[in-house]
């Protein structure tokens, strides 16, 4: 029908969906393996400094995101903030940076399983696969990760939800392991920039490094959704 406005109908998700979309958004075994391993470059053994100063920033941007959502709520996310904030021009430009942005992560991703994924069997289980097989491995990430998209929203979130828990049950469980085998470096020390490269400009730079990737993916698959969901309890 003409005029009709299409959104996403009643029930389709719920807050625990739109929470662990978040989760999922955030990728907690990536974040480890990309965002940790070089933010560690920096950082050395003041790791767990930078990963609190990290998630002090990120906290504090997810309150404001929060508190701009009360006034401006819309499936646009932050063009919508940019938007109201700034004009049409600013909102256009940050809608069409994040469609960019999105699209480069989905290549990163598709890419990192296909390079690592070979050299990991490689290195670790002895295995050689052929060369091009990457191209293989490649087409099968883009291909599996459409059909969940094109599949709906309902099973993209479950599935979502579920490989959110698998990621946040295996980096815990590693790093319970980790903190176990080595029990007499447990100490606070860590905390300070002592082991850091260069003192506190390794720590910054190891937090720069870390929020680079965390900083906006989740907080953005929230206000996708979210306002959606809460809008259901009005």
């Amino acid at each position: 029908m003409q005029g009709s406005v299409k959104t996403l109908k009643r029930d389709t998700l719920n807050v625990y969906d739109v929470i662990f979309q978040g989760v999922a958004g955030s990728a907690p075994a990536g974040a480890a393996v990309a965002t940790l391993t070089g933010s560690a470059a920096f950082a050395l053994g003041s790791l767990p400094l930078s990963a609190v100063v990290a998630f002090v920033i990120v906290f504090i941007n997810a309150v404001i995101i929060n508190r701009i959502s009360r006034h401006v709520a819309g499936a646009g996310g932050y063009y919508a903030y940019s938007r109201e904030g700034l004009g049409n021009f600013a909102g256009i430009y940050t809608g069409w940076m994040y469609i960019l942005y999105q699209v480069m992560s989905l290549a990163f991703i598709g890419l990192s399983i296909a390079i690592f994924l070979p050299a990991l069997l490689s290195s670790v289980f002895g295995i050689t696969i052929p060369s091009y097989s990457w191209v293989i491995l490649l087409i099968i990430v883009l291909a599996f990760g459409y059909f969940v998209s094109f599949s709906g929203v309902k099973n993209s979130v479950r599935y979502a939800m579920v490989m959110a828990s698998l990621e946040v049950a295996v980096v815990s469980a590693i790093s319970i392991i980790i903190i176990i085998s080595k029990p007499t470096i447990n100490t606070f020390s860590v905390f300070t920039p002592v082991y850091a490269s260069h003192g506190f400009t390794g720590v910054m730079l190891g937090v720069l490094t870390y929020i680079q990737f965390q900083e906006g993916t989740h907080l953005q698959s929230y206000e996708l959704q979210g306002h959606q969901v809460l809008r259901l309890f009005r």
